[in-house]
């Protein structure tokens, strides 16, 4: 397992705009002790975990990043299920995928792939019953324009929704 402490650690301290010396203060330790643990020289005490975890009102677990290594790997499987999809598949994937959203609703690879997915299935769907995947199309499309800062994800977003609104309108 990949401990990812050091990295959460800053993370948290500087969202919470703390500097090294304010979160020493907190924890009684120094701010050379803080800096040592941002950078992976050192970890604390494993009984100051829970302490640090309720400070910041996350999990252990969080902290330590134990999680990351199993949502990457459930990310890897929504994005290769996408890739290895065939039309036949669609609407499974697409069920896939509305859970991928609500799993990890700030990955705008997912977000994209279920876009394209809710494209796909319009083609199976009558135009009168095409609102509640238009709905999850514009759902996507808005999140993606306006907290991505991927170029490709933001424009490819933006063909869809072309394509999506010359669709409905024809």
């Amino acid at each position: 397992m990949i401990i990812k402490f050091g990295e959460n650690l800053k993370r948290l301290r500087t969202q919470s705009n703390l500097t090294q010396e304010d979160l020493a203060s907190v924890l009684g330790v120094s701010f050379q002790t803080i800096s040592k643990w941002e950078r992976g020289e050192t970890y604390p005490d494993l009984t100051m975990l829970p302490e640090i975890a309720a400070y910041f009102n996350i999990s252990a677990d969080d902290l330590l990043g134990a999680d990351e290594a199993q949502k990457e790997r459930k990310i890897k499987y929504y994005l290769e299920l996408f890739n290895n999809m065939q039309l036949k598949d669609v609407s499974y994937v697409l069920d896939e995928y509305r859970k991928a959203v609500k799993d990890f609703p700030n990955n705008y690879q997912i977000l994209i792939n279920y876009m394209e997915l809710l494209h796909i299935e319009k083609g199976s769907v009558q135009v009168k019953d095409y609102k509640p995947l238009s709905d999850e199309l514009v759902f996507a499309y808005d999140k993606i324009q306006r907290n991505c800062t991927e170029d490709s994800i933001r424009i490819r977003s933006k063909h869809i929704m072309i394509e999506h609104l010359m669709w409905q309108y024809q």
